[in-house]
């Protein structure tokens, strides 16, 4: 048996969030078409936020004052982030292309990134010998390759501009053992061993949140 989860649980993220609190004004309620936003409202894509953490931590972010990118590959999910003022772009974290795309359409609209969270993945549980090979390497270009693509396209402009966060949401599960759970371990334990310590250098931030 092999059951895959989606984490569309709905969570809050209150003590990430204070420490992402955009500098200056909430009072921004969007900009002229085509121009960027002023020079105190952040910029944030969140990844997988159509459903779960990811879609709970938008809307949070929203409320906060921030212009919010929703991304994820079931857009028509994400109609309440655009209601409530955010973007909502198709974004497959697994395709370099469409994650390329989606970066690269965020800095043309808004000539900057603030904060990047890193919130898609789910969880794959099964004994080991029944989950593929094909579904293993599928969570992991999911939880891990996937995260780590959108590091780097984020990073460079993070440092030439000095600031930056980026928030990798991983799992309790990297910390224990679960039953069944050997399929969804290489979501959680290898960002906390990358952590991006190598960005802190050029006054950019990164955090794992299990």
């Amino acid at each position: 048996m092999n059951v895959v989860f989606d984490g569309s649980r709905a969570a809050t993220f209150d003590d990430s969030l204070a420490s992402l609190r955009p500098l200056g004004t909430l009072a921004y309620f969007g900009p002229v078409l085509g121009a960027p936003p002023p020079i105190n409202i952040s910029v944030a894509p969140v990844t997988g936020a159509s459903s779960g953490m990811g879609k709970d931590i938008a809307l949070r972010l929203i409320q906060e004052g921030y212009l919010v990118y929703g991304g994820a590959r079931r857009v028509d999910r994400m109609a309440d982030i655009e209601a409530a003022g955010g973007t909502a772009i198709a974004l497959d974290v697994t395709d370099d292309g469409s994650a390329a795309t989606a970066i690269d359409r965020i800095l043309r609209e808004r000539s900057r990134i603030d904060v990047l969270i890193n919130a898609a993945g789910y969880g794959q549980y099964g004994a080991l010998e029944d989950v593929s090979m094909a579904d293993g390497r599928r969570q992991l270009e999911t939880n891990l390759i996937g995260p780590a693509r959108l590091v780097q396209l984020c990073l460079p402009h993070m440092r030439a501009r000095a600031s930056g966060k980026i928030v990798n949401i991983s799992s309790i599960g990297g910390k224990f053992a679960l039953p069944l759970g050997a399929g969804t371990m290489p979501r959680n334990s290898p960002w906390k061993a990358i952590r991006t310590r190598s960005a802190t250098r050029f006054g950019n931030s990164a955090s794992t949140s299990s």
